[in-house]
């Protein structure tokens, strides 16, 4: 059966979306723009910086301007990516009154405005709050990705809330120095779905570890530098557990020693990519116990001083 016309603009306009190539297509005609601009909805950038924090203001501006509009936008169903990054303060994204764009009754609007969204980054956003994650959260309880790194405003209290969204796949919490053990396991026990996991300079220990091997055997990304108090053992029960694990990020987790490394040899036939910054007890002779092939990120040997 022959496709509509717009049908057919559709399916060709997906694949321009892809390399940021179909913006022009707007400008061409009334039907052109129907069936773009859902595409281009789809996916909302916002990317702000100390450097041009203007731009970014007015960009945000804009957005916002659409959902304090009375009437719904046209497109809002269709945004399923959302990605709000690098927010500091009223600074850069302040409007008159010294009042903040992104504050607890913009995210209602978003929420209210954008019902099927599935992925968040809210990376380096300074405001963001506790409430704002309940709100998050009890707004998309399905949401698959989550990125809430450097949001250092946030408490354990509503990261904990993030154990809601039980279909999660991708979850980056760099950062948040105060994420403990106990929140950490409430997570990945509620959402064994999670193939991504970004933990970098969260300092977790060998329980919050554990219990990661225990929950996600899907996992294909998992990055605990700097928790550096986990040992041998818990490593040895991610590489037996989580065997789809194609990357592991181990910098400065400096208690590990090669019978991690033996472990990860005969368990991870998968891994792409194994970072050992400064991880000191590994031997020259573990190390070639690993695929030839497999990339080793800022491994370095201590200089003998015989």
């Amino acid at each position: 059966m022959a496709l509509a016309l717009p049908e057919l603009l559709t399916k060709i306009f997906n694949f321009l979306a892809e390399d940021k190539a179909l913006y022009s297509a707007l400008f061409v005609s009334r039907l052109w723009f129907m069936c773009s601009g859902s595409i281009l909805w789809r996916r909302i950038e916002l990317i702000g910086s100390r450097n041009f924090g203007e731009k970014y203001e007015i960009q945000l501006k804009k957005f916002m301007g659409f959902l304090d509009r009375n009437t719904k936008p046209v497109y809002a169903s269709s945004v399923r990516y959302l990605k709000i990054r690098h927010y500091y303060s009223n600074k850069h994204l302040g409007i008159s009154g010294g009042k903040n764009c992104i504050t607890d009754k913009s995210i209602r609007e978003i929420t209210q405005f954008n019902p099927n969204i599935q992925s968040l980054n809210f990376n380096y956003c300074k405001k963001l709050t506790d409430s704002i994650i309940y709100t998050l959260v009890g707004s998309y309880p399905d949401l698959r990705k989550l990125n809430l790194s450097d949001c250092d405003k946030v408490t354990d209290i509503g990261i904990r809330q993030i154990a809601r969204c039980h279909n999660l796949e991708h979850l980056a919490l760099n950062s948040l120095e105060f994420l403990n053990d106990e929140t950490t396991c409430i997570i990945v026990q509620s959402c064994p779905n999670i193939r991504y996991l970004n933990l970098e300079f969260c300092y977790i220990t060998d329980t919050a570890v554990e219990s990661i091997a225990q929950s996600c055997r899907n996992m294909e990304y998992l990055n605990l530098y700097r928790s550096e108090s986990i040992t041998d053992s818990t490593i040895s029960k991610i590489a037996k557990k989580c065997s789809y694990i194609r990357e592991l990020e181990l910098g400065f987790c400096g208690r590990i020693t090669d019978s991690a490394i033996e472990n990860i040899a005969h368990h991870l036939s998968n891994l792409k990519y194994l970072g050992l910054k400064y991880c000191v007890n590994i031997s020259k002779e573990a190390l070639d116990m690993l695929d030839p092939d497999l990339e080793i990120g800022g491994y370095y040997t201590i200089p003998s001083t015989s």
